[in-house]
């Protein structure tokens, strides 16, 4: 089965056969520091720190209590929550 959204988090998808998983996806999204080669083919790709991303992500879908492990939880951006990031 294909999947209609993939999260590559935090790899430079090099390393092969999962490399190019995101391949086989409808859409994906990359969430890295440096460049991948898959950064053109990507829907977006955003440059950032996994755990930040991530928190926001948890935040703007209102799950709370999943990071118990972080001594202070991250700021939601407002606009990051209120605009549609994938179709």
């Amino acid at each position: 089965a294909k999947a209609d959204l993939l999260i590559a988090l935090g790899t430079s998808l090099r390393i092969e056969p999962a490399g190019s998983l995101p391949l086989r996806a409808g859409k994906f999204v990359i969430v890295n520091l440096q460049p991948t080669p898959y950064d053109n083919k990507a829907h977006m790709v955003i440059k950032g720190r996994v755990d930040d991303v991530m928190s926001r992500v948890m935040d703007c879908l209102d799950l709370q209590g999943w990071d118990n492990e972080i001594p202070e939880p991250h700021k939601v951006d407002e606009d990051l929550c209120s605009k549609t990031v994938i179709d």
